[in-house]
């Protein structure tokens, strides 16, 4: 049996998206995948337990970065898109233990977001234009222009949260 809970915005609120996982947990339902594309995560049924979770952002987790994170009693649950959720029990260790760690972290996925919202952008004003001016009475160039505008919105939110989550890391203490 399954329960889905709507993804808050994973880089724009991720302490929101852990603390509503650990309730579940601690109500016996444990995170075991995204669903519908990321908007969802899935939950399975369980024992009640007080777990913690958090997200790790790397494209992948190297075997080193693995073996840290088992040792110190995290369990990787999900790992798409380059997207981590590792999951362990209240008395383990924060795998983030100082700021500078997590920041540096996060202006590597912060930079993969730069690059896709800029490509993204230069098709939207790409079909912009053609919309506008070479096909403005096609309804297939609207559809278009819609949907690329949904990839842009979907692309630049993740990179106004992770800019928002390093200076509010750096002013709190990092570098």
């Amino acid at each position: 049996m399954s329960k889905f809970r709507f993804n808050n915005g994973v880089a724009l609120f991720p302490e929101k998206d852990c603390r509503m996982m650990a309730e579940m947990s601690a109500k016996g339902w444990h995170l075991a995948s995204f669903a519908a594309g990321g908007l969802l995560y899935r939950f399975e049924k369980g024992n009640p337990e007080e777990y913690q979770y958090v997200f790790y952002f790397e494209k992948t987790t190297s075997r080193e970065m693995m073996s840290i994170f088992e040792a110190a009693g995290w369990q990787l649950v999900v790992d798409e898109s380059a997207i981590q959720i590792f999951r362990a029990g209240r008395e383990a260790s924060p795998i983030y233990s100082e700021p500078e760690t997590q920041i540096e972290m996060l202006k590597k996925s912060k930079e993969r977001f730069a690059i896709m919202t800029i490509f993204v952008g230069m098709l939207l004003l790409s079909s912009l234009i053609c919309a506008i001016w070479v096909y403005p009475d096609s309804m297939i160039m609207k559809m278009v222009l819609m949907i690329v505008w949904s990839i842009f919105v979907f692309s630049s939110f993740p990179l106004v949260g992770l800019t928002r989550r390093i200076k509010r890391l750096t002013k709190s203490g990092g570098e």
